[in-house]
């Protein structure tokens, strides 16, 4: 197994984002992420083929590094993503600063408060 399909693999793992490799997969879609069908990540992660590194695993990698980054803004709440579409919408409306999101305590008394805002129209 490559270098980035391990780093990919990790990414996605419950350790991180806990996405499956049809939701993935559907993301390098509208990403227009050529050869990470959900039948070429299966076998990549099985060893039994490999992504190509510049034209799949290298921009798949970063693609779920840039979500990675959108979740640990999120902590302590874990995020969950159902439709990639919404999903990478919010990433690029956060990338943008058309999102954007605080979490935080106002006072000892009083719970976290989290506040997001999306300018986007």
């Amino acid at each position: 197994m490559g270098v980035y399909t391990n780093r990919i693999k990790d990414k996605m793992s419950e350790r991180q984002l806990n996405w499956s490799t049809d939701f993935v997969a559907a993301l390098a879609d509208l990403e227009d992420i050529p050869g990470a069908s959900e039948t070429n990540l299966s076998k990549a992660f099985r060893n039994l083929k490999e992504l190509d590194d510049t034209r799949t695993a290298a921009p798949l990698d970063t693609l779920l590094g840039r979500f990675v980054k959108l979740t640990e803004t999120f902590r302590p709440f874990k995020l969950q993503f159902d439709d990639p579409s919404q999903a990478l919408q919010l990433l690029k409306d956060y990338e943008t600063g058309n999102l954007l999101v605080y979490v935080g305590t106002r006072n000892q008394g009083l719970p976290s408060l989290v506040e997001v805002e999306n300018h986007a129209q």
